[in-house]
């Protein structure tokens, strides 16, 4: 069965992961970069931006500092201190405030800015609020998804599903565009194609939706890429997708999702990637 590990897990020598939080006897401190995306809804008008964090965890006294630099929020980098940082095994990883007020690189309170309802976790994806006013939705720029099931329709009405795949993405946000490269390792649409190791779906175009929760996914044709070489026989046509944090899971487990519907080789495909398997996501409660 296959088995993805949480980013935070990841980090953590065996050790930590069978052991509380708090715990005297182990005395271990962690920092890490990261680039995210911004889903960034300020009364209503929705845009993308690049963001970049870091990370500084103590696993000893479970807290995290988070230091964000985003200009569309603040024309400097500010960090948001001692969020209380919690284990489960089912979960992993989360962090949650509903109120702080951050610092500049000084240690100095930012009078003219506060953060509220920050909770995030396994992902290190995340939301809060700006100021009352502006929700922030953050999510990594490279993302993989461990658990995905393909199911595709023939034009003679044959079906076929195949679960053995995984599926990357890699946001590319400028001030001119928004792309993302999808990346399919171990793709199979058919019993009788050979299973193809890596392909690329380059450059399809990423909007927010209008209520800046979530993005949206568009090509009209892509010419997918295996080895970066085109592969105009496996081309696809009428390209749709969605990508989903899923932050109304239970105790803000976040299992990001995306699906996508596209034609390929006169054949309808749906793909359903998640992180976590179904058995871990508790969105429904």
């Amino acid at each position: 069965m296959k088995n993805t590990v949480l980013f935070l897990l990841a980090i953590l020598p065996t050790v930590l992961m069978t052991s509380c939080l708090g715990n005297d006897e182990i005395n271990s401190t962690a920092q890490y970069n990261q680039r995210m995306v911004h889903i960034k809804n300020s009364n209503g008008e929705v845009s993308l931006h690049n963001a970049t964090y870091r990370f500084d965890i103590d696993y000893t006294d479970g807290l995290i500092d988070i230091t964000v630099y985003d200009e569309s929020i603040y024309a400097a980098a500010f960090s948001i201190l001692d969020i209380p940082l919690t284990y489960s095994y089912e979960l992993g990883y989360t962090f949650r405030t509903t109120a702080a007020t951050p610092v500049d690189g000084n240690g100095a309170a930012i009078s003219d800015l506060t953060i509220t309802d920050l909770y995030g976790g396994n992902t290190l994806a995340m939301r809060y609020t700006v100021n009352s006013t502006t929700t922030i939705v953050s999510i990594p720029s490279a993302t993989t998804y461990g658990f995905t099931d393909i199911s595709t329709v023939g034009s003679d009405g044959t079906t076929y599903n195949y679960d053995e795949s995984t599926v990357s993405m890699s946001y590319r946000i400028t001030t001119d565009s928004a792309l993302v490269d999808m990346t399919l390792t171990n793709i199979k649409f058919v019993d009788n194609m050979p299973v193809i190791q890596t392909m690329t779906f380059p450059s399809i175009e990423v909007a927010p939706s209008s209520s800046g929760t979530s993005l949206q996914l568009s090509a009209d044709e892509i010419i997918p890429q295996i080895s970066n070489t085109p592969y105009p026989d496996y081309k696809i046509t009428n390209f749709s997708g969605r990508v989903d944090p899923s932050f109304n899971a239970f105790e803000y487990f976040i299992n990001e999702n995306m699906t996508s519907s596209f034609n390929c080789m006169n054949m309808n495909v749906q793909l359903d990637a998640r992180m976590f398997s179904s058995s871990n996501d508790n969105s429904s409660n």
